[in-house]
């Protein structure tokens, strides 16, 4: 399973993109967030496979047929970890595949009102952890602790434009580890690198 997970891993998160824009992280996706689905600080935290989550860095990733990929890590520089083909370290990253607009219901100005995402789309939304490697050190099997699914979504964007995704979550997964609050991430140009390594 995690073999295969991985695959599709590194498929999905380190996408071709043509763009050749070099946009910065923007650091904490709690900076310029809205308050979480519950009214509570801006911020996405949590525990993932047991140990205490908070969401460092992120981004989104918009593909050229509409869909919309989201990346949350709990070490800094995700974005630059996409487009330089790492993973960092001892850290845990959770990312949603495809998000649609069948997904939301995106109204005037592509703004999402509050969405509850059906049962199938959990499938698109999982967590991997990364254990302790050496930098440059190629990803393997060997490099990579838990990850699971989710089992309930809810996912909210405030807003949605060229460059920011803004939005509210709850992730419940199978092996109930659980994360929520809000986020705000800019877009990211992800290239394709010639293979996985650690930093």
């Amino acid at each position: 399973m995690k073999k295969i997970f991985f695959s599709l891993f590194v498929a999905a998160v380190f996408l071709a993109c043509s763009s050749s824009d070099d946009k910065k992280d923007a650091g904490s996706v709690a900076v310029g967030a809205p308050p979480g689905l519950d009214g509570g600080p801006p911020g996405i935290n949590g525990t993932i496979a047991g140990d205490k989550f908070s969401a460092v860095s992120g981004y989104a990733f918009k593909h050229p047929e509409g869909t919309i990929d989201l990346v949350f890590s709990s070490a800094a520089g995700a974005c630059d970890d996409a487009k330089n083909g790492t993973l960092p370290k001892s850290s845990s990253i959770v990312f949603l595949f495809g998000i649609g607009k069948e997904d939301l219901a995106l109204g005037d100005g592509g703004v999402a009102g509050p969405a509850q995402v059906g049962p199938n789309f959990s499938a698109n939304v999982r967590y991997l952890t990364t254990l302790p490697c050496f930098p440059n050190q190629p990803i393997t099997e060997a490099q990579l602790g838990n990850e699971s699914k989710a089992a309930s979504v809810t996912l909210n964007l405030t807003k949605l434009d060229a460059d920011v995704v803004e939005g509210q979550v709850d992730f419940a997964f199978e092996d109930t580890s659980r994360i929520n609050g809000s986020f705000h991430v800019v877009t990211c140009p992800v290239v394709q690198p010639d293979a996985s390594k650690c930093r």
